[in-house]
Parts: structure tokens; C-alpha cells; sequence
């Protein structure tokens, strides 16, 4: 998904869409944060699914959320300008824990949900079966364990 996503070229403002537009709310770079263009650019994720679709050679789909955790998105929304490098169990507990990460990560995953249904839905109305199972992948930062 990742790599057909930078096919299109996107900038800031693609990622921002209307939704993140406020640059004092939302002060980090959100380009490349492809979990977000599930609200901002829908079309996109659809388009992509329809073309994997379309050639043929492909009938299941999985999301757009690789990063759709509390983990994945704490680069983009954490503001914790005293937290310095220092990222341990406690620290990540809290990024977990936050209530406006819980209430984005819930959001990007129900609409991660649209782009891949519509596309199988269309496919099951012209052709041969197509599946979407949802995500299949790891969070993109690693937490560090505990000491054992």
C-alpha cells in the first residue's frame, strides 16, 4: 500500500486535509502518516484497492492501518515537548492510555474499513470473490520491553 501511496505524490496539505488543517492544534508534519489519509484522502485508498483488484491477480485486500495504534500515532499527535528522547514502559503506557489517541485510532480504523469493502463489494458485483480480512500488520515503533 505504502508504495503505491508515494505514486501519487502527496504533500503536506494532502495528509492535513480540512480535518488537520490547523497547524497550531496539529503543529508536527503529518506527510507520510498514510493511516490518515483515510480521512482526509478516501479516494486514494479506494483507487488503489480498485487497481489491485482490477488487475486480476488480486482478491483479498487488508487496510490502510499499519499505524493506526496509539503507538503509530504518537509521532504525529503526542505534544510532549518535555519527554526529550526518554521513551520507556511508562512513557508509552500514557501514549496508550491518552484519550484523544484512543478516540483517532478508533476513528482511522472504522473508516479504514470503507475504502476496502467498497472495492470487494464492487468486484463481487462484476467478477470472481474478493475478501477484505482487515489490517495484517505490526506497529511501525518499537516499545521496548521491560527488563526480565
Amino acid at each position: 500500500m505504502g508504495t503505491n501511496i508515494q505514486k501519487f505524490r502527496l504533500g503536506e496539505g494532502d495528509y492535513r486535509g480540512e480535518r488537520f488543517a490547523d497547524a497550531e492544534c496539529y503543529p508536527n508534519d503529518l506527510k507520510n502518516n498514510n493511516d490518515l489519509l483515510v480521512l482526509t484522502r478516501p479516494d486514494i485508498i479506494l483507487d488503489i484497492h480498485r487497481r489491485f483488484l482490477d488487475t486480476g491477480r488480486t482478491d483479498i485486500l487488508e487496510t490502510c492501518t499499519f499505524g493506526a495504534t496509539s503507538i503509530g500515532q504518537h509521532d504525529y499527535f503526542w505534544h510532549r515537548p518535555e519527554e526529550g528522547s526518554h521513551k520507556d514502559q511508562q512513557y508509552f503506557q500514557e501514549v496508550v492510555d491518552a484519550p484523544e489517541l484512543k478516540a483517532l485510532v478508533r476513528e482511522l480504523n472504522l473508516a479504514a474499513a470503507w475504502p476496502g469493502r467498497h472495492a470487494t463489494k464492487r468486484k463481487l458485483q462484476t467478477a470472481s470473490p474478493a475478501w477484505w480480512p482487515g489490517p495484517s500488520a505490526p506497529c511501525p515503533s518499537p516499545v521496548p520491553c521491560p527488563p526480565t
